[in-house]
This record gives C-alpha cells, sequence and structure tokens, in this order.
C-alpha cells in the first residue's frame, strides 16, 4: 500500500470513529437537547441577570448606576476643593506663575534663539523686564493719585462742608448742637470700638505680608518654569504610565 493509501485509510478510520461517537451520544439521549441544554447552563453561568434585576425596570436600573457614580464624582470634586482651600497659599501663585510663564515664554524663547542668550540670563532678562514693565506702570498710577490728590482734599472738604450746610439749612434744620453731638457720637463709637480696629488693622497687615510673601513665591517660581519648563514637563510626565505618556508628551512639547 503506497502512501496515498494510507492517507486515505487514516481519514476513513477518524470519519467512522467520529459516526459512531455520534451515534452512541445519541442513543444514550444526548442529541441535540444535550447541546441546547449545554448552551442554557454556559448562559447561566454569568450572563443572566438575577431575578431582583429582572424585577427592577431598564430606566431604574440605569438611574441607579449613574447615581453612585455621580455621587463618586462629587465627593472626589470635594475633596480637591478641600485641598485646593488648604494649600490656597500655595496653589494660587503657583497657577499665577504658570499663566505668567506662558505669556513670557516667547520672548525668552526668542532670545535665545536669535540672540543667542544662554537660558538663565534670557529668563532674567524676560523677568526683570517684566518687573520693570509693572514698576513702572504702578509709578504712574501712584504719581497720577499723588499728583490730584490735593483737589481731591479740597473737594472733599467743600463736600463735607456742603453736607454740613444741608443739614442746617435743609429739611432736618440740626443746630450747631445736634451737629456736635453727631460728631462726640461718631468720637465714642471710635473710642468703643478701638479694639476691634486694631485688630482689623493687624489682620490688615498679616494680608499684606501673605501678599508679599505670595509675591516672591510668584516670581521665584515664574523663573523657574521659564528656564526649566520643558524639563518639568519632561518629568511630570515620566512620572505616568507608558499608555499615557506619550499623547500627553506630544501635547506639551514645546521646543527649545
Amino acid at each position: 500500500m503506497g502512501r496515498l493509501g494510507q492517507v486515505r485509510q487514516r481519514v476513513g478510520d477518524a470519519y467512522a470513529a467520529r459516526r459512531a461517537a455520534v451515534a452512541l451520544a445519541h442513543d444514550e439521549g444526548f442529541g441535540d437537547g444535550y447541546a441546547a441544554a449545554s448552551a442554557a447552563v454556559a448562559h447561566d453561568d454569568g450572563s443572566r441577570p438575577s431575578p431582583i434585576e429582572v424585577e427592577l425596570p431598564h430606566g431604574l436600573r440605569l438611574a441607579a448606576g449613574w447615581s453612585w457614580r455621580m455621587l463618586v464624582i462629587v465627593a472626589a470634586a470635594a475633596v480637591v476643593l478641600w485641598l485646593v482651600g488648604r494649600l490656597r497659599s500655595v496653589l494660587v501663585p503657583l497657577a499665577i506663575a504658570l499663566l505668567l510663564a506662558a505669556l513670557l515664554t516667547p520672548a525668552a524663547r526668542r532670545l535665545r534663539r536669535q540672540a543667542h542668550f544662554p537660558r538663565s540670563l534670557a529668563t532674567a532678562t524676560v523677568v526683570v523686564g517684566g518687573l520693570v514693565v509693572v514698576a513702572g506702570t504702578l509709578t504712574l498710577v501712584i504719581t497720577q493719585f499723588v499728583n490730584g490728590f490735593p483737589d481731591l482734599a479740597a473737594k472733599s472738604t467743600e463736600g463735607i462742608r456742603q453736607i454740613q450746610s444741608w443739614l442746617r439749612n435743609g429739611p432736618l434744620h440740626l443746630s450747631n448742637e445736634q451737629l456736635g453731638g453727631t460728631a462726640d457720637a461718631a468720637q465714642k463709637w471710635l473710642d468703643t470700638h478701638r479694639d476691634t480696629l486694631a485688630s482689623g488693622a493687624l489682620s490688615t497687615a498679616g494680608t499684606v505680608v501673605e501678599v508679599v510673601a505670595s509675591g516672591f513665591l510668584v516670581l521665584f517660581a515664574t523663573f523657574f518654569f521659564l528656564r526649566d519648563g520643558d524639563r518639568i514637563w519632561r518629568f511630570l510626565v515620566g512620572l505616568l504610565p507608558t499608555a499615557a505618556r506619550a499623547p500627553i508628551a506630544r501635547a506639551g512639547h514645546s521646543p527649545g
């Protein structure tokens, strides 16, 4: 018998064995009904809903699913807001520094590329230039206020005199004694609330100190965001998983 004959014999034997197995299963009651029952059992293993889920309407199940997800989102937002409230003295200056760095980056990049400034020198030049512009603007505003202060004081005095004249000659017809009593009442109120005013002054002084410290933090962070912003971005992106790293790195990449 040649090789082709051997192959034909093996195929025939396998076909005969399969027919015998099917016939035996059918004789023992495992025909089409067995296949259908097996499929039903496989469906019941995890894909068929529980009786309670069958009784609930689809809209109610959908609303319940969205409800607990919304609760999780609200809780996460509350935690974020709590952290922002606790760290606002640091987060707010950093946010301002990010905005300033985004505004000043084109100027620093132009100095590095066109004027061939070193990175630190270009950053310092841009920051100092921004401070000069801000200081010049504040100086102009303060100068205008100081120059106009005498006229403002004169107009304020004239306004007070007009008010006093209206109180005497207007519908109230207050006498000088009554006006003096009003002044005494105002002085008494100031004496009574002196401690409150003093504490308010101290609170204002503390606020001024906090504002000055925040200003220094803004300058410090702006300098390093301008000088090493791309390196800081690559460091932050390097903490992310590999799947999310590539698209974020492409989105935040800035040449130079």
